[in-house]
């Protein structure tokens, strides 16, 4: 909560954010239950001369039925149809003399509704500005700015990215490989598109076409198998001709061999 000595009236600003919607579990009511009997008492602790701005995600919808029966709280132009949390906050705005302020004013559907379903796709307004009633006519507009307080999934964060570099069906070609999309992601999630994604993906896919060609001519053959045992029963290493145990010498080799690539200026596969 912040107070503002302004001229001619104060004005107090509290950001919220309530709990979603209950839709009937226990555990969700009281979390609502408990939010909104907290916004009461910093609404207590406001001077009545102040004037009140509660802004933020109250998780609740309200719609145009509430504007016939609580027009004094609920505009016009709401969009949705209330749920539980959509009641609860029409009942807090009453008891409180405050007004739905995004409500009373028309606007195209991207700027008043700041959600989208995950699963049906469709938007909803869930972010309100709450003001005193006596101070309704101080509020000139209420909206959001286009591609504001919308956060876009990451999955439609590669998507747009990967359409601008060209790459097509990547869905397809990583369904089996969890790697691609790792790299995919990284370069499309925190950075801004680069022209090297189509030759990684490419890099993978080949990879990929690689290890199924060796997996139907069968598995390659272990580390243990193709050298031979020392006296001692330990294995040598080609390289370095140092001896390990057999529980030891395929890490040691693998080492061994990524160390001499390194030194070669090969690139491991």
């Amino acid at each position: 909560m912040v107070r503002l000595h302004c001229a001619p009236v104060n004005v107090t600003l509290l950001a919220i954010y309530s709990p979603v919607n209950p839709n009937g579990q226990q555990m969700a009511i009281n979390a609502s239950d408990r939010f909104y009997a907290d916004l009461q008492r910093a609404v207590n602790k406001t001077p009545p001369s102040d004037l009140l701005l509660i802004m933020g995600d109250f998780n609740a919808r309200v719609g145009k039925q509430q504007h016939q029966t609580s027009d004094n709280v609920v505009g016009p132009h709401a969009v949705d149809h209330i749920n539980e949390n959509g009641k609860r906050l029409v009942d807090f705005c009453a008891a409180n003399k405050l007004i739905i302020s995004n409500t009373f004013f028309q606007h195209k559907g991207v700027h008043q509704m700041t959600w989208m379903h995950p699963g049906n796709k469709k938007w909803h307004m869930l972010d309100y500005t709450l003001v005193n009633r006596k101070f309704r006519s101080s509020v000139e507009d209420a909206r959001r700015p286009r591609n504001s307080c919308v956060r876009k999934r990451w999955e439609d964060k590669i998507l747009d990215d990967l359409d601008q570099c060209q790459i097509r069906n990547w869905r397809k070609v990583t369904l089996d490989r969890d790697k691609w999309r790792e790299t995919i992601n990284k370069n499309a999630q925190v950075k801004p598109p680069s022209t090297s994604i189509t030759e990684t993906v490419q890099h993978f896919k080949q990879r990929a076409q690689d290890r199924r060609t060796l997996a139907r001519n069968g598995s390659p053959r272990k580390v243990t198998e193709i050298l031979t045992r020392t006296v001692n029963n330990n294995y040598n290493c080609p390289r370095c001709k140092k001896s390990y145990r057999p529980q030891g010498i395929t890490n040691h080799v693998r080492s061994c061999a990524m160390e001499w690539c390194k030194q070669n200026g090969i690139q491991p596969r």
